[in-house]
């Protein structure tokens, strides 16, 4: 099939890719794909002289691919979270281009032919699927071994050694803001779907900490409404709030990224209501052992759970 999804966390590749980038997974074929005209009867066109195109189950990998494509054939375009939206005279051309992306075999090595084997230094997700749009827009045969290697034929091997250099040259002179902006969302979603699993686990909540940071100094990011960033930010911030709390029984924000030594305290009744610190304790109304925890652990996963799937509809 022309794409694969990983079974773990659903997001969507090419059918060169063997593995998640995100989570390791063996990714499995699409047994389905979608047309270009499936994706024009959500949105059509509109008194702009625009063409709308949804596409609500493309990964980040996808998007890029399709996006080199039309930059080299010079279309105009603007997305707006999962729909892009094209001028009306060149329906023709992105039609050609998403059944390209989407609706055909991504051409491999034949099985006679000598392969070569470029392990290629530096590589991160959102370089990969710049370099992956390179080679789909020039019809390069190629796979992507398990261990990352990049596959082809010996007579491409010129023309991709050139095309990885030029992938990272745009890296280095900070080209392409929007790739940028996709590699903090991605990381953020992987972060939240991991802390959704395991609420209690504090290594994963410092993770989601971590992956979080950089969002409240982000720009709206190319394409976004301001009002689905804002949204975004602010469930980002209350998780962030909520991450720390049993880590912070004295209220004063310090936990395991600042300079606090702190240990986690053993229920929510630590924490106290309004400043009563364990004043359970000696009412004899205090939780019994965990159930604290737990309602706290829940509250975490439910509110990450939201926020992951508000990332999944953009990354």
């Amino acid at each position: 099939m022309a794409t694969r999804s990983c079974p773990s966390c659903g997001t969507q590749y090419v059918a060169t890719v063997r593995r998640c980038i995100d989570c390791g997974s063996t990714l499995v074929d699409d047994t389905t794909t979608a047309t270009a005209a499936d994706a024009k009867s959500a949105t059509g066109s509109d008194d702009r002289g625009q063409i709308g195109y949804e596409l609500p189950g493309w990964g980040n990998q996808l998007k890029v691919a399709l996006e080199g494509m039309l930059e080299k054939e010079g279309v105009p375009r603007v997305w707006e979270a999962t729909v892009l939206l094209v001028p009306a005279e060149f329906e023709d051309t992105v039609d050609g281009l998403i059944e390209a992306v989407e609706g055909r075999e991504v051409p491999e090595p034949d099985e006679d032919e000598p392969l070569v084997a470029l392990e290629i230094e530096g590589l991160d997700q959102d370089t990969v699927d710049a370099l992956e749009a390179r080679l789909m827009a020039e019809g390069v045969p190629h796979l992507w071994s398990d261990e990352g290697d990049l596959l082809l034929g010996e007579d491409d091997e010129e023309k991709v050694l050139a095309l990885i250099d030029a992938v990272f040259d745009e890296v280095e002179e900070g080209g392409g803001s929007s790739v940028d902006s996709q590699a903090v969302l991605s990381g953020l979603y992987v972060a939240v779907d991991r802390l959704m699993k395991r609420p209690d686990d504090e290594k994963l909540r410092r993770a989601f900490r971590t992956a979080a940071e950089p969002i409240d100094e982000m720009p709206v990011p190319y394409g976004f409404e301001l009002a689905s960033w804002q949204e975004v930010v602010r469930r980002t911030t209350e998780l962030v709030t909520l991450s720390k709390v049993d880590q912070d029984p004295d209220g004063s924000g310090d936990d395991e990224d600042g300079d606090s030594d702190l240990e986690p305290v053993e229920s929510a009744a630590d924490v106290g209501d309004g400043g009563q610190d364990r004043a359970g304790d000696e009412d004899g109304e205090d939780e019994p052992d965990g159930e604290g925890d737990e309602a706290s652990d829940a509250g975490l996963a439910e509110k990450a759970r939201v926020l992951r799937e508000q990332l999944r509809e953009i990354v």
